[in-house]
C-alpha cells in the first residue's frame, strides 16, 4: 500500500506519495528530505530570472515541485518516459496543489533524436529512475521488457511556451535528447542543467563547443556520471 508523507524544506510543506520506501528517490521523501539537495541548490543559484522550466526525466516530481514551490516557476513541462512512474508523478503534482503550473501532458513518452519505438527494460527494483530505453528493433537483451513507448524529438512537439531553463536527467540518453531539441536550444538559448554519463563525455565536450555553452557549475554525486550547469555564452557574464 502507498504511504503519504510530508516533508518540510525551504519553509514549505510538501506532501509526497511513497510507493516504495526503499526506492532511491522515494526514501528521501519518506525521511523528510528532497532528493539531490546539492544539485537543486546549484539550479537555484543560476535560475533567478527563469520562469518556464522543462523537466526532462521528471521521475516522481522531486525537481518539478521544487521549481514550482521554491523557485516560483510560472510554468513547468514535465517529461517522464517510464510509464510506471507517471501516475506517481501526477499524484505528487496534485497533492502539492501545482497542477496549474506543472504540465504533465507530455508524460508517458520519451524524448530522443528522432521518432521511434523504444522498449522499457526491467530496472533495479528499488530505483524507478534508473530504467533505460532500448530501440525496439535491436532490443537484444536478457532483461525483461516491461513496456513499449514512443520517443520523439522535443523540436517536433507543439509546446506553447519557450523554455528559460531545461533540466535533463535521462540515464545515458542525454546526447540524443540534446540533438532532438537542437532547434529549441538555438532559438531560445535556455540555461541547462544536465546529467552526463561518463561514456558520453567526449560527445558532450564537442556539443558544448559547437553550441557555445559554458560550464558555470558542476556536481558529481555518482561515480559514472556528473551534473553540469550550463549557460549560453551570450547570456554568461
Amino acid at each position: 500500500s502507498s504511504i503519504g508523507r510530508t516533508l518540510t524544506n525551504s519553509g514549505g510543506n510538501y506532501p509526497w506519495q511513497v510507493m516504495n520506501e526503499s526506492d532511491t528517490i522515494q526514501r528521501y521523501h519518506m525521511n523528510g528530505k528532497l532528493y539531490e539537495r546539492e544539485e537543486l541548490e546549484i539550479i537555484q543559484r543560476h535560475s533567478a530570472d527563469c520562469k518556464t522550466f522543462f523537466d526532462v526525466g521528471a521521475n516522481v516530481g522531486n525537481h518539478a515541485i521544487f521549481f514550482a514551490k521554491v523557485l516560483g516557476a510560472r510554468k513547468i513541462f514535465a517529461f517522464e518516459a517510464n510509464p510506471f512512474t507517471v501516475e506517481l508523478l501526477k499524484t505528487n503534482v496534485l497533492l502539492n496543489g501545482v497542477g496549474d503550473v506543472v504540465d504533465t501532458s507530455f508524460t508517458g513518452m520519451g524524448l530522443g533524436e528522432r521518432i521511434g519505438n523504444f522498449v522499457v527494460t526491467e530496472s533495479t527494483p528499488n530505483n524507478l529512475g534508473g530504467f533505460r530505453l532500448l530501440k525496439s528493433d535491436n532490443a537484444k537483451t536478457d532483461l525483461k521488457i516491461e513496456a513499449e513507448i514512443l520517443v520523439s524529438p522535443l523540436d517536433s512537439l507543439s509546446i506553447p511556451d519557450e523554455p528559460d531553463f531545461v533540466k535533463i536527467d535521462v540515464e545515458g540518453m542525454e546526447m540524443d535528447v540534446l540533438k532532438g531539441m537542437g532547434e529549441t536550444i538555438r532559438k531560445y538559448k535556455p540555461h541547462i542543467f544536465i546529467e552526463v554519463d561518463q561514456v558520453n563525455s567526449a560527445a558532450f565536450d564537442k556539443w558544448l563547443s559547437d553550441s557555445k555553452y559554458v560550464i558555470v557549475d558542476r556536481y558529481k554525486r555518482y561515480r559514472l556520471n556528473e551534473n553540469f550547469m550550463l549557460i549560453h555564452e551570450s547570456r554568461h557574464q
